[in-house]
């Protein structure tokens, strides 16, 4: 018989695509698929999976705390940081990579949840600065999808 906690989670794939667009330079496009989990909790959902040596940040749990109007992004493990995204807002949070870390703030600019307990998809775009710096932009549509 399955936990109450197991009851509430589901076993996922995740199809991340992105762009990053670091100011003066060519946009990067980000595509990764992989295993992750979509947890059920108060007042919404979690979607996490555990990052590889393919993203650079091996032994990193990045997990999306999505909310009525608001997503946080969190990692753990190797890379620490935890970001909340809500339309028009802004938030800061220490970049640890281990190795010291660098103040990152970002600027959401789009913000769209359709995420269910039967999956769905989400979208973020957002301006970033790093050391009080403008970096440039990143954006993500994430679909998630239940096994």
């Amino acid at each position: 018989m399955k936990t109450e906690l197991e009851q509430q989670t589901r076993d996922v794939i995740l199809s991340i695509s992105g762009t990053h667009t670091t100011y003066g330079e060519e946009p990067e496009q980000v595509e990764l698929k992989t295993a992750g989990k979509l947890c059920r909790v108060e007042g919404g959902f979690d979607v996490h999976y555990e990052e590889s040596e393919l993203t650079g940040m091996e032994g990193t749990t990045t997990t999306f705390r999505l909310r009525e109007g608001r997503i946080a992004l969190v990692r753990t493990g190797a890379v620490e940081m935890d970001l909340e995204f809500t339309p028009g807002g802004a938030s800061e949070s220490l970049y640890d990579i281990g190795e010291g870390a660098l103040l990152v703030r970002v600027a959401t600019r789009k913000l769209e949840l359709d995420l269910g307990w039967d999956g769905g998809a989400f979208d973020l775009d957002y301006a970033v600065d790093v050391e009080n710096e403008p970096l440039g932009t990143i954006s993500y549509h994430i679909e998630v999808k239940v096994l």
